[in-house]
């Protein structure tokens, strides 16, 4: 392969890097400047992730060093406080995916219950991003680990809520665990190399 092709490869795929980051970007300032419900005031903050995360491909990829994944951690923990807050201010959609999947195991729960739950959720969201954004990289894995399956598993609530036909909202939330992943092995791999140089 040429320089010219490698070149080549690489604008084009800045480009659309770019242009995926304008488009959540704009969506996220959309659904909060002209909100459909009263919750969706912290979209933006709930969707910094997926505007953060391809400019992060296109620029900070290639530096070195723990700096380089600070745009990440701050990015998932502004997503999971964001989600925080919308579960504290009782975010109607939450409310339903919770109620629905208590209903879909044969555990009806009353809307108060529900609401109850969402908070305490919330709380946890906030305090977890809150560890996320202050603690050492060393200290992150059991954060980081809760990040990635709560992020999943919300993620997945949307099919159990919609059906397959919303298999678009998992690839959509994507970074919501896969984010915390990447970071939990970049964990797991400095302090491998740290008990090595002991």
């Amino acid at each position: 392969m040429t320089a010219v092709s490698v070149w080549f490869k690489s604008v084009i795929a800045s480009i659309f890097c770019i242009l995926g980051s304008l488009v959540f970007l704009t969506e996220a300032v959309a659904q909060t400047i002209y909100p459909p419900e009263m919750t969706a005031i912290f979209t933006f903050v709930s969707h910094s992730i997926r505007f953060i995360l391809p400019i992060y491909i296109v620029v900070l990829h290639s530096t070195k060093g723990v700096e380089r994944l600070n745009l990440l951690s701050i990015a998932i923990a502004c997503t999971f406080c964001g989600h925080g807050l919308q579960a504290l201010y009782e975010a109607p959609p939450f409310l339903d995916y919770l109620l629905a999947f208590f209903y879909d195991i044969n555990i009806p729960i009353e809307q108060r219950s529900g609401i109850r739950l969402l908070h305490v959720i919330g709380v946890i969201d906030i305090i977890v991003a809150g560890h996320v954004i202050f603690q050492s990289w060393n200290r992150l894995k059991w954060y980081l680990g809760f990040m990635a399956t709560w992020g999943f598993i919300s993620a997945m609530a949307r099919v159990t809520f919609s059906g397959w036909g919303a298999w678009h909202e998992i690839t959509l939330r994507a970074p919501h665990f896969l984010v915390p992943i990447a970071l939990l092995i970049f964990v797991i791999q400095m302090d491998s190399k740290r008990c090595v140089s002991k």
